[in-house]
């Protein structure tokens, strides 16, 4: 049985890449029924969904949801084996997951900030600044995983800032405090993407044309009248 049609498209055409070459051939060298083989390409494809969700936004999950869900982050990977669940599925799945470690804490316990981070950070334009900053491990976890969290975590401004502020202060709770700044900010990113289109990051905030649109922005999360 042949399942290199398993293979997602990027990996069949790009073959300029060592470590996809190194794959490939020894995928070809295995039996097709031998399960390491079954266990790479599964890998493999994977991987290229990933590719597409982070890179074309496009979303390839295990199982779609059934009812209309508005949120930002409709599905959440995986971070031990790289599929993609819903919010409910993924409570149940990493309990089972047979690519998690033995090493990883029990229950499910925080698996949507853990996802939520790891896509923010794989999506960030500022990945190597996400993995040695202090907020990932400190402050990205402290929060429920929801559209404002994951603002926060894909904004390289709101990211900064918030490394910025945790060097500032030593006090034992300033994590929270570092935290619900960012939620602030990002909070006021959300609004300020629906009152103009032309603002995608925070950082096209930052235009003295865009003076009204921080005031507008600012009287809706604040609930002024």
């Amino acid at each position: 049985m042949n399942h290199l049609h398993r293979l997602p498209k990027r990996l069949k055409k790009d073959s300029t890449g060592i470590m996809k070459r190194i794959l490939v051939y020894k995928l070809l060298k295995l039996s097709p029924e031998c399960k390491e083989r079954l266990a790479l390409v599964s890998s493999m494809r994977k991987q290229g969904y990933l590719y597409m969700r982070t890179d074309k936004n496009i979303e390839i999950p295990v199982r779609r949801l059934k009812q209309i869900d508005n949120s930002v982050t409709k599905y959440f990977v995986c971070t031990y084996c790289l599929d993609q669940y819903s919010k409910q599925f993924l409570y149940r799945y990493v309990r089972i997951c047979k690519q998690r470690p033995a090493t990883a804490e029990r229950g499910s316990r925080n698996c949507l900030a853990r996802s939520q981070t790891f896509l923010a950070t794989l999506k960030s334009k500022n990945q190597d600044f996400l993995q040695s900053s202090r907020i990932k491990e400190e402050v990205f976890g402290l929060r429920r995983a929801d559209d404002i969290s994951y603002t926060a975590k894909s904004d390289p401004l709101i990211c900064l800032y918030g490394e910025t502020l945790l060097k500032k202060h030593k006090r034992q709770q300033i994590c929270t405090t570092v935290s619900n700044k960012m939620r602030e900010i990002a909070r006021m990113l959300i609004a300020l993407r629906d009152i103009s289109s032309s603002v995608h990051m925070f950082f096209d905030a930052m235009k003295p044309g865009m003076f009204q649109d921080i005031i507008t922005a600012t009287k809706v999360i604040s609930g002024y009248d």
